[in-house]
């Protein structure tokens, strides 16, 4: 295991998913960890077909006592400063850590978001309230059907498509 501190690095050179010794770096990830082993923050780096480094994002994770994620800070440059495509992204989890409410908010827009997730007794997903405004009706909104062995037998999007799975 990793030491609190200790980066975790990836390469991805050309469309290979792996280090290579050959090609242009195109994205690079380094991870740091927490004392115990949750990932704390990311620096990811993108660079230009000929190598050169233009973008720099750093995403943090925050998580509760039980170790399950409870927010995801977005800060695009790396700058610590909110702007442009940050984001902060809030879970609310349930008693069992179901993730019952995303709230995604973007800095200086007015396009920040709230999605409910609906839960069943068996911690099946019913339905996502991509609107949360309490149902599950608006163009968008999924609603999930199973079968007594607990298999999605139905996804349904409204104003969209119905899949039925057998």
């Amino acid at each position: 295991m990793k030491q609190s501190g200790n980066p975790i690095h990836f390469e991805f050179r050309g469309a290979s998913r792996h280090e290579e010794t050959s090609g242009s770096l195109l994205f690079q990830q380094d991870y740091t960890l927490t004392t115990d082993g949750q990932r704390d923050f990311v620096i990811e780096k993108r660079y230009t077909d000929a190598g050169s480094l233009f973008a720099t994002t750093k995403i943090d994770w925050t998580y509760d006592g039980l170790n399950r994620l409870t927010v995801e800070q977005r800060d695009e440059g790396n700058d610590s400063t909110q702007n442009g495509a940050d984001y902060t992204a809030t879970y609310t989890l349930d008693a069992v850590g179901n993730r019952t409410l995303l709230v995604t908010d973007k800095v200086g827009t007015s396009s920040d978001k709230s999605v409910r997730s609906i839960f069943n007794a068996n911690d099946q997903v019913t339905g996502i309230d991509n609107n949360n405004d309490g149902d599950i009706t608006d163009t968008g909104d999924v609603a999930y059907t199973y079968d007594a062995d607990g298999s999605t037998t139905q996804t349904a999007t409204v104003g969209g498509s119905t899949i039925k799975q057998t």
